[in-house]
């Protein structure tokens, strides 16, 4: 190499396919001694750069060598700062190479600015954060230029890369760094405890709350806080930890007016739904937008343990209707959840036959989607009315025929035939009565006659409305 380059005719700067010099290739295997031989030519160009715009220098950040990096920032026709096509300096390679020795040299030059950010609007320290690298970002957090609240090009600030990455050590030196603002929100409103509670990563939302000026109820753009994703992600540790700070309100509501109780209602966690019920101030009867309650979400996915609980308590109240008018009695027999659907029965000022916006009751749901159990559970109630029509005067059994739910046909029929059967007494009464009052009638005129019809008729209506139910 020596001898070539001693060479008139011998092209230093000559560039490859990829317009790459040879000094680049050098600097990348860190050969020093090779480097210093192109440097001794006056005639080579230290900071060329290839068709992707990095340097030598930029390759030698990732060779481990300090040696080689410290030839090049010696000389002053280099810039330290040189940025490649996507924005990327020489100190941005080093960070990812993870070699402290080579950041350390970066950070001691006169020159250097530490926190350029590339394209994506990420920095140095960006990347030694979601790398990880607790070693690299101390050094970086040490040096005054640098800023550790930087979001990048999609607003997402650093403490949530080392949330979500789970690099906690990371998320310590950040925390305990005098410059960092705790409650930083990404473009999307999320902070890094919103980041943290929607992971399930009680360590840090602990670490994280210690931090004075930790505001835990901040919410995202939708309206959501940390409390808010971890019980959707029915982290119960996360949520327990959450409760404790004095500062959080267990009962927030989101965009869709969505409240934690309603989250651990949906997601099925029974022991979330304790941890929350038993919190002061939560609303266990706080609808969303449509005006389903968290008693709403648990009936509809047929958590059976979530409703006796939500029952339990003694603000909840078992008959609310949503903006359809459905009640959670409706969602469970559109579920064809029997046991759910017993535990509502079972619940003083519940209504059996509680119709939505379009006159279909609970028994109606069941038996359009021929859930036997339920209508079975139904029908065993003696206010329940097995004749009830709709706006469209469709009935309990004209939906089942219709969708040809023979199990339901059968029941419904015979609880149809046992009205009847109930009626036959007051038939029979109502006809033998008719005959004697017509008789009597008779004898005493036709005026009379026709009072005495009218006041059968009254009598015999009066019997029937009460066999044949509401």
């Amino acid at each position: 190499m020596e001898l070539l380059l001693g060479r008139g005719d011998v092209d230093p700067n000559s560039l490859d396919s990829n317009s790459r010099p040879p000094l680049s290739y050098a600097a990348a295997q860190g050969h020093g001694e090779i480097v210093k031989l192109f440097l001794k030519r006056g005639d080579v160009n230290p900071d060329s750069s290839d068709s992707s715009g990095r340097t030598p220098l930029s390759y030698a950040a990732i060779s481990g060598s300090e040696g080689v990096v410290k030839l090049f920032l010696d000389r002053e026709d280099v810039n330290p700062d040189s940025s490649d096509n996507s924005g990327r300096t020489p100190l941005s390679y080093a960070v990812t190479s993870e070699d402290e020795g080579v950041v350390r040299v970066f950070l001691e030059h006169k020159n250097i600015s530490p926190d350029l950010p590339d394209t994506e609007g990420r920095t140095p320290l960006s990347y030694a954060v979601s790398r990880g690298c607790e070693g690299v970002v101390e050094l970086l957090l040490g040096h005054g230029d640098v800023n550790p609240n930087s979001l990048d090009r999609v607003g997402r600030p650093l403490l949530s890369y080392a949330i979500t990455g789970g690099h906690g050590g990371v998320v310590r030196l950040l925390v305990e760094s005098p410059n960092i603002d705790p409650n930083s929100p990404d473009r999307d409103g999320l902070t890094p405890l919103s980041y943290a509670a929607q992971w399930g990563r009680e360590d840090l939302v602990q670490q994280y709350l210690g931090r004075w000026g930790v505001n835990p109820d901040l919410s995202d753009s939708d309206g959501r806080t940390p409390l808010s994703f971890a019980a959707s992600g029915a982290h119960e540790a996360v949520v327990r930890v959450l409760l404790g700070h004095s500062d959080t309100n267990p009962n927030p509501s989101d965009g869709n007016g969505l409240t934690p109780l309603s989250y651990a209602a949906i997601s099925g966690a029974p022991g979330l739904v304790k941890l929350l019920l038993e919190s002061r101030g939560v609303n266990p009867n706080s609808p969303d937008s449509s005006g389903r309650t968290p008693l709403s979400f648990a009936a509809s996915r047929g958590h059976e343990g979530i409703v006796e609980m939500l029952l339990g308590h003694s603000d909840t109240n078992p008959n609310p209707s949503d903006g359809n008018g459905l009640t959670p009695l409706s969602y469970a027999a559109i579920t064809g959840a029997p046991g759910v659907v017993k535990l509502l029965l079972d619940s003083p000022g519940v209504n059996p036959n509680s119709p939505d916006r379009r006159g279909r009751t609970p028994l109606s749901f069941a038996a359009f989607r021929g859930h036997e159990d339920v209508v079975k559970a139904l029908l065993g109630r003696n206010d329940v009315n097995p004749n009830s029509s709709d706006r469209n005067g469709q009935t309990p059994l004209s939906y089942a025929t219709m969708m040809k739910r023979e199990g339901v046909v059968k029941l419904l029929s015979e609880a149809g035939n046992s009205n009847s059967e109930s009626l036959k007494t007051p038939v029979q009464l109502y006809l033998a009565l008719l005959v004697i009052l017509s008789v009597l009638g008779a004898r005493l005129g036709f005026p009379f006659l026709l009072f005495i019809l009218f006041l059968s008729h009254l009598f015999f209506s009066s019997i029937f409305r009460i066999h044949r139910g509401p």
